[in-house]
């Protein structure tokens, strides 16, 4: 399966393909409108309409493609279609074009340049063998040219074509080769992280029953001891003791709570969550609500806590925020968790910069996620961030 990131990276050098060939197909209706306006009459004046319906089309692609809407369009599809129209509406021109013209094979040479942007190989292949078919059957066809040049020339320059389209091909090649490697690197790098965040959680739980057994039950030992004390002698200094003594035994018990949660095992998901959400709300003044709905436990359980408290980490380190929801629901076999906040958002594209550029704990969490047959998805709002994550449950714990 590909990586969610680097299928957005491969959505956005497409997409930027296509606003490159966009702006050039505006270049080639130009040339054929200008054509048509100086002199190169059709033979067929009945379709002197298509250079112009070519020049339309090519406004309207441009408007589309550099407008918000682009980002919601296929656009692997999107260049399909705009090839087989370049193809149509030039192949057009060329026919209806008075025999001996150049200007038409000029611009039908332009059409490998089109193609040589795009990051699909097989599609590349159809494209340039329609592209140079169409271009030996025009000038192979053409009265005035076997007359002018002759069949030799006529087929040097056929060859000729023929070999840029394979250039051109070549490149496309090697785009969808090094986009495939990536590919690879980018499946190893999440295999590497779901190992990663297995040990981590092994190392977690270490360390919070380290915590628990060992310097907690001395701090509750000193405290016990101190109380003692004061019953019998009061003492003011004591009394401060004692009062750190309270901070640092919450604190250790928060601390091994976020690290490894008995309550997961004990009282299950649910509580874990809204323990989690109401610690980080009283940490970060931000109003933390909870809407839960989850009646049984799973073996998805530590692999949804996790990617909560990382995205409540988040929240309360990044999203400067004043209010959020946490939403866990089961439905259709399946755990759905929402997390919501009004903060100042971030999109789709910045998270992938984010974790290009080494932040990699929400995409260690996907990672584990993914390989689990589950997703996680920063969807698109008016305000603030939204995070929905949705895991399989097996009903096996």
């Amino acid at each position: 399966m590909e990586a969610p990131d680097l299928d957005q990276i491969r959505r956005a050098r497409e997409l930027s393909a296509l606003r490159i060939v966009a702006l050039a197909r505006l270049g080639v209706a130009a040339v054929m409108i200008t054509a048509t306006q100086i002199g190169l009459k059709p033979k067929w004046p009945q379709f002197s309409w298509v250079p112009y319906v070519y020049g339309a089309v090519a406004v309207a692609a441009v408007v589309l493609l550099f407008s918000a809407r682009a980002r919601r369009l296929v656009a692997s599809r999107m260049q399909l279609v705009l090839v087989i129209v370049d193809v149509a509406a030039i192949f057009t021109y060329k026919i209806i074009s008075v025999d001996g013209a150049y200007v038409p094979l000029l611009v039908l040479m332009l059409l490998p340049i089109m193609v040589v942007l795009d990051v699909s190989w097989p599609r590349a292949t159809v494209a340039l063998a329609v592209i140079a078919g169409t271009f030996a059957v025009e000038i192979y066809t053409d009265p005035v040219m076997r007359e002018q040049i002759g069949f030799a020339p006529m087929t040097l320059t056929t060859v000729i074509f023929v070999f840029l389209c394979c250039t051109v091909w070549l490149a496309v090649y090697a785009q969808g080769r090094q986009l495939d490697e990536i590919a690879r690197l980018s499946a190893s790098r999440q295999a590497l992280l779901v190992d990663i965040m297995t040990a981590s959680d092994e190392q977690q739980r270490v360390i919070s029953e380290f915590l628990h057994d060992g310097p907690l039950q001395s701090v509750l030992m000193a405290r016990q001891d101190i109380l003692s004390v004061l019953k019998r002698h009061p003492d003011e200094a004591l009394e401060r003791a004692l009062t750190g003594l309270r901070d640092a035994t919450d604190q250790m018990r928060q601390a091994t709570f976020e690290l490894h949660p008995a309550v997961l095992a004990g009282a299950g998901l649910a509580r874990a969550v809204t323990q989690l959400a109401d610690a980080n709300s009283e940490r970060s003044g931000i109003d933390i609500a909870t809407d839960i709905d989850y009646p049984l436990s799973d073996r998805a359980d530590p692999i949804v806590f996790a990617v909560t408290r990382e995205l409540l980490s988040n929240v309360v380190r990044h999203s400067r925020a004043t209010r959020a929801t946490v939403t866990l629901r089961t439905q259709d076999g399946v755990c759905r968790l929402d997390v919501v906040d009004d903060g100042i958002g971030i999109s789709p594209d910045a998270a992938a910069d984010r974790l290009r550029h080494g932040h990699i704990g929400l995409a260690s969490q996907r990672a584990r996620i993914e390989a689990a047959g589950g997703t996680l998805r920063i969807l698109e709002v008016t305000n603030g961030t939204h995070v929905a994550v949705t895991v399989p449950l097996s009903r096996a714990a």
